[in-house]
C-alpha cells in the first residue's frame, strides 16, 4: 500500500471523526505528516471530489462523506476489538489481504518451526507490540520465508523485505503451509 493512500484514508477518517471542517494545521498535528504530503493528499482528494477547501479549512463533499463513513466505520469496528493505536495500523490493510485472511486454512504452528508459509495468527496481547508487528508487514495473510535461525533472532523475508525478529516474539506468530489457493495471491 502506498503512503499517499494511507494519508488520504487518514484525512477522510479524521474529517468524519471530528465531524467539522479542519484546518491544514489540525490535520498536520493529528496525522504527524509534513505539510507538503498533506497538500499532495488534498489535491488527490479534490480531484476525486471527496473534499473541498474553503477559508483554509477542509470539509467533506457528499461523495467524500460516503467514503469517509466507510473508512470511519471500519476503523471503529477494529477499535472495538483492539486499541486505538492498533486500529490505526489494521485499518489500512488492503481489501485483498482482508479477503486472504478469511481463507487461511491449515494447522498453525510457530513460524520458527517452518521454512516458509503464510502468517495465520498473531498471539500478542500488548497493543504496542501488536502494532509494531503489523507495521512491519507481518499480518495474517502475508507470506514469509525463514532465512536464518539464531539464538536471539529469526531472520525472515516477507514481501521482499528482510526482517529480524526477536526469537521470543517469533513464538507469538503462527503460520500455515501454503496451499494451492494462496500461492499466487500471497507472493
Amino acid at each position: 500500500m502506498d503512503w499517499l493512500k494511507i494519508l488520504i484514508e487518514d484525512i477522510l477518517r479524521l474529517l468524519k471523526e471530528k465531524d467539522k471542517p479542519l484546518s491544514i494545521r489540525e490535520i498536520e498535528l493529528d496525522t504527524k505528516s509534513e505539510i507538503s504530503d498533506i497538500r499532495e493528499a488534498i489535491e488527490k482528494l479534490k480531484e476525486k471530489n471527496l473534499v473541498k477547501e474553503e477559508k483554509g479549512c477542509l470539509s467533506l463533499t457528499k461523495e467524500g462523506e460516503e467514503t469517509a463513513k466507510r473508512i470511519y466505520d471500519y476503523h471503529k469496528a477494529i477499535e472495538s476489538l483492539f486499541s486505538h493505536e492498533v486500529a490505526h495500523s489494521i485499518e489500512h490493510l488492503e481489501e485483498d489481504v482482508r479477503e486472504r485472511v478469511k481463507i487461511i486454512k491449515g494447522e498453525a504452528k510457530p513460524i520458527e518451526e517452518m521454512e516458509e508459509g503464510i502468517i495465520s495468527a498473531i498471539k500478542v496481547e500488548n497493543p504496542k507490540t501488536l502494532s509494531r508487528i503489523i507495521g512491519i508487514g507481518l499480518i495474517p495473510g502475508a507470506s514469509f520465508k525463514v532465512l536464518k535461525l539464531r539464538d536471539d533472532v529469526i531472520i525472515l523475508e516477507s514481501k521482499g523485505r528482510l526482517i529480524a525478529l526477536d526469537r521470543a516474539l517469533s513464538k507469538s506468530l503462527l503460520g500455515v503451509e501454503r496451499n494451492e489457493g494462496l500461492t499466487s495471491r500471497t507472493t
